[in-house]
């Protein structure tokens, strides 16, 4: 017997001669196919508990040098010890299967030609809890709560475990958190993440999420949230969530070298500080995911080359609920104010897409910063209220705007302000100090009758405290 390896695909020609003793010869021709090895490949969309887990076959046609190729059966193979699915290419290049519990898949693609070449491919799947009620809280104390790491990357750097490294540390040897490598070295030139559990934002109106974190890494290093509401799990499309002080303790920079969660182009929005005092806590709304039924979030950390001597990142304690805080505005104005339209519109223009977290009272004062007439009909049908109120602010001028008690100006076009819709992003993100609900509200011929419950979100000082009715 003799074996022989073929360089390539082809229909060859193999001669046996043989030779007797006596000087017999014989000779035998025969005529076979060394086929084309396929490429298996396939995708797989909706890796969430519950839902039916769909995988397409994405096999590349055969190429070879034998016109006679072509793949003519598939096996589905889903790592749960369930029953394989097993066709014709046509049949079976599409097949759905529901995982019935949460945690790593390894599902195989066999891929076979008519001429018995076989080809597979493998990868990791995770099929992720589905959040559905809210408010949610994670404090990762007494399980991962369905985050994992990415299990396609090698010797990915994040851990849960207790904080102990050289800087980064729980005082509480009972308490766990996300972590890069704390007790060894991790590698440069890298980007690993965590994935969260899959999200439902149908039913929340007013979306934010807040996390603690620490961050002590080198100015090149860093870490940074991402969102995807892609349904193809396995191509998603990743989006950095917000930008440099777009939440409260938001991102340091917008240019990180080692763009963590492979931001392209000239993006590296992240955290990156070398912090030593202690935790953080981030926060951000999420408005743009409002109505999405799966919403995944990953957080990033990436290393540019060079020696590391920093703990990296950590982050605890993750919360996603509705935002509670109501920012007050309260505009001064004058009808015969020559700016009055132009003020008017800014604030209109900056609280509109913040409706849901702006109250809006409008004070008009008795004589108009310009000089004009002060025939105001609304000062003249309640001059008291607006007068208390700037007393009690003191100032007396129209063009004035309050954000919370704080006064802000106007400039002298009266086109733009000194404070953005941004400002309204970080107020609203705030936890208010009370929470108000109103009982009753009557109106009985010129009096307002209002009964109201005010409770302290936390302890507070025992002494008076005046109450406004606006």
């Amino acid at each position: 017997s003799h074996s022989h390896i073929y360089g390539s695909s082809g229909v060859y020609n193999t001669e046996l001669n043989v030779a007797s003793a006596r000087g017999c010869t014989s000779t035998f021709i025969d005529t076979f196919i060394i086929g084309t090895i396929p490429e298996a490949g396939f995708n797989w969309l909706f890796a969430t508990l519950g839902d039916n887990t769909r995988f397409s076959d994405t096999t590349a046609s055969i190429t070879g040098l034998v016109p006679s190729d072509f793949i003519d059966s598939l096996t589905w193979v889903f790592g749960d010890g369930s029953t394989p699915i097993s066709g014709a290419v046509l049949d079976v290049d599409t097949v759905a299967h529901t995982y019935q519990n949460i945690g790593l898949y390894q599902p195989v693609l066999y891929v076979s030609t008519n001429n018995g070449c076989v080809d597979s491919v493998t990868t990791n799947v995770y099929i992720l809890p589905k959040i559905e009620d809210y408010p949610y809280y994670q404090r990762f104390d007494d399980g991962t709560g369905g985050w994992v790491p990415n299990p396609n990357i090698v010797d990915n750097y994040w851990e849960w475990k207790n904080p102990d490294g050289q800087v980064i540390q729980h005082s509480d040897p009972n308490n766990k958190a996300w972590v890069t490598e704390l007790d060894s070295i991790y590698q440069n030139s890298k980007d690993a993440w965590v994935y969260s559990p899959t999200f439902d934002f149908t039913s929340l109106e007013k979306p934010f999420l807040a996390f603690r974190y620490w961050s002590n890494s080198r100015v090149s290093d860093g870490a940074v949230i991402q969102y995807s509401t892609s349904t193809i799990d396995s191509l998603p499309n990743w989006t950095v969530l917000g930008g440099v002080n777009t939440g409260l303790n938001w991102y340091d920079v917008d240019n990180l070298v080692s763009q963590p969660g492979k931001q392209s182009g000239f993006e590296g929005f992240g955290w990156t500080e070398v912090n030593v005092a202690g935790w953080k806590v981030a926060r951000h709304k999420l408005d743009e995911l409002i109505g999405e039924p799966k919403v995944r979030f990953r957080i990033a950390f990436a290393l540019s080359p060079g020696s590391i001597s920093n703990d990296g990142f950590a982050f605890d304690d993750f919360f996603i609920g509705e935002r509670q805080k109501r920012v007050l505005v309260e505009s001064f104005t004058h009808v015969n104010d020559i700016l009055y339209d132009q003020v008017q519109g800014n604030v209109y223009n900056r609280i509109d897409s913040n409706n849901l977290d702006v109250i809006l009272v409008e004070y008009h004062n008795e004589i108009p910063t310009t000089g004009l007439p002060s025939n105001d009909a609304f000062n003249l049908f309640n001059p008291a209220d607006p007068s208390a109120r700037t007393l009690y602010y003191q100032f007396s001028e129209t063009g004035k705007m309050v954000v919370d008690g704080n006064i802000k100006e106007t400039t002298t076009n009266g086109l733009d302000l000194t404070w953005t819709t941004n400002d309204f992003n970080l107020a609203m993100l705030e936890d208010p100090i009370f929470n108000v609900a109103i009982d009753e509200f009557t109106v009985t011929g010129n009096t307002v009758n209002v009964s109201a419950t005010i409770k302290a979100r936390k302890p507070m000082p025992a002494k008076l405290r005046k109450v406004y009715v606006a």
